[in-house]
């Protein structure tokens, strides 16, 4: 069974043959959990973009320095700069060698997020629905190839000393070149407590238009430290899998 996935942190090709050099017999869950730990990373990075975003609107709305301190520690990061002129916000981030370079681009309709506004980047659109603020990501390249989500953040609490806890719901496309594609969909509800998820699944599905292959894969977070794989009939747990 020669297969190769277009390996899409590094943008490389990961090859996941079952026999591999030097007559190393790769088994077949391997498959399933590149894929899989594809959809986890790609959900941790924008979770990672919608905490850094809350924590912007909590940092703007208190003039308490040690509470804006944490935010910053926290979630924002402590090399941030961040300034609001009107309707714009734009954090700046700086460097090991002093070198500063925009972080956050922002454009408000004057509201903060947590009163309803839409905030929006050159990448990401927030807006307030019910009880949700819904992330809408679109980056694409000059082809029109890139990544796209959808995402639910739900029931959103926050406290200094306990953090966010909300639940997400939705979907993501990422895709890796012409005719690679992973789409995943939250099944069930993935649920953030205290900077990690604890509960959901995800399935993905992963194709190769070029070699024809159709692969489906479900992610089941456990707890904070396990993600159960299931591929075709293969399963597999991973531990100690980061998503901070």
């Amino acid at each position: 069974m020669k297969r190769y996935i277009i390996w899409i942190m590094a943008l490389i090709t990961l090859a996941t043959s079952c026999v591999v050099e030097d007559g190393y017999e790769r088994e077949p869950i391997a498959i399933g959990e590149a894929i899989a730990s594809s959809g986890i990373s790609d959900i941790a990075n924008y979770t990672r973009t919608f905490i850094s975003i809350a924590a912007i609107d909590e940092y703007l709305a208190t003039e308490d320095e040690e509470l804006r301190e944490q935010l910053r520690t926290n979630y924002i990061g402590t090399n941030c700069t961040i300034e609001q002129e009107g309707n714009n916000i734009i954090v700046y981030t700086y460097n090991y060698y002093g070198n500063s370079y925009t972080l956050h681009d922002i454009t408000t309709d004057g509201k903060a997020l947590r009163d309803g506004g839409v905030w929006q980047s050159e990448d990401f659109r927030l807006f307030t629905t019910d009880n949700a603020i819904t992330m809408v990501v679109t980056d694409t390249n000059k082809d029109g190839i890139g990544d796209s989500a959808s995402l639910n953040f739900e029931d959103i609490e926050f406290n200094i000393e306990q953090g966010y806890t909300f639940n997400v719901g939705g979907r993501f496309v990422s895709n890796y070149g012409k005719g690679y594609t992973l789409n995943s969909e939250i099944y069930k509800k993935l649920s953030f407590v205290d900077k990690g998820f604890v509960s959901g699944i995800v399935d993905l599905r992963y194709t190769d238009e070029g070699n024809g292959y159709d692969d489906f894969v479900t992610a089941e977070y456990l707890d904070h430290t396990k993600i159960g794989i299931s591929y075709l009939q293969y399963y597999k747990l991973i531990t100690n899998y980061n998503i901070r």
